[in-house]
């Protein structure tokens, strides 16, 4: 064999087909003995000194102090890492982000975390609201981070008076590096189900949530939300109406803004998978059944 090389033992998720690929033995059996990995042997021979060989966890960081809640993470191809998480400043609750850089030693340098939305009044953030914060990150460092917040009701939310609740979107640019100021998309959601961020900064967006008909009226509808970067007013959203009652969603955006809608629609006494295709830059198409069930 190759001189200086070491084994690369691969393991495989018995339950969604996953790889994991490792030079330690002892994580290889450690992870056997979980009972959802099973060792396939060694894959191939990796050279001493390469990237896998170094694969280790670094020490833990404090890289926030006094967060009552880490709500969000993700890291993207370049290594850098956000969190974003509530914190209490004052006597009220605020939106704060934190973003890790690799560094040389293969670790993560903290920057100070920015507060990204707290309201001028009122304390929306709470924790016995369910404020489903999620975020998405693109391969070259873009990322979105969105939540649901209880503020007064409006005109386009499905009760006229009250407290109701709100879709909150802010974006993190990789090429100016700055968050953008956090924007209302939607009122009246009521599960936030997923959210996608590709390289030139489009932004999709997938929630089922309440629609006005009428003054009075109601329907809860899919609602798909999305913005391109210079071809909407500002950074502002455009939002679909999605025809049907649509749940379990799945969302993908690739890298030119092609969208891909697919979820079930219950109609009458059939659920059926539907599917809605289009581009960030000019909406979604109309409705394609792909199977009754």
């Amino acid at each position: 064999g190759e001189s200086g090389a070491q084994p690369v033992y691969r393991l495989a998720n018995l339950s969604n087909g996953a790889y994991l690929y490792t030079l330690n033995p002892l994580e290889r059996d450690y992870a056997v003995s979980l009972g959802n990995w099973r060792a396939e042997g060694v894959s191939f021979l990796a050279p001493k000194g390469s990237v896998l060989a170094n694969r280790t966890w670094s020490t833990g960081a404090l890289v926030q102090a006094d967060a009552p809640k880490v709500y969000s993470s993700r890291v993207d191809a370049t290594g850098s890492a956000n969190v974003v998480f509530l914190k209490n400043i004052g006597s009220r609750t605020a939106v704060n982000a934190v973003r890790g850089a690799p560094n040389a030693s293969g670790g993560l340098d903290w920057l100070n975390s920015v507060v990204i939305d707290q309201p001028a009044s009122g304390n929306p953030f709470t924790p016995s609201f369910d404020h489903q914060l999620t975020t998405a990150a693109s391969d070259n460092g873009n990322f979105a981070a969105a939540w649901l917040t209880s503020r007064a009701c409006g005109s386009d939310t499905y009760r006229t008076s009250g407290q109701c609740e709100y879709l909150v979107v802010a974006v993190y640019s990789a090429a100016t590096k700055a968050w953008s100021a956090p924007q209302v998309v939607s009122g009246s959601p009521t599960d936030f189900i997923r959210l996608k961020i590709n390289d030139q900064g489009d932004v999709t967006i997938a929630v089922e949530g309440w629609v006005r008909s009428g003054s009075s009226t109601y329907n809860k509808q899919g609602i798909a939300i999305y913005r391109r970067p210079g071809i909407s007013v500002g950074l502002g959203f455009n939002l679909s109406s999605v025809s049907e009652v649509i749940t379990k969603f799945d969302l993908s955006l690739d890298a030119t803004g092609n969208i891909l809608l697919t979820g079930s629609a219950t109609r009458n006494s059939t659920s059926d998978i539907v599917a809605y295709r289009g581009n960030v830059g000019s909406g979604l198409g109309a409705m394609e059944l792909l199977e009754s069930v």
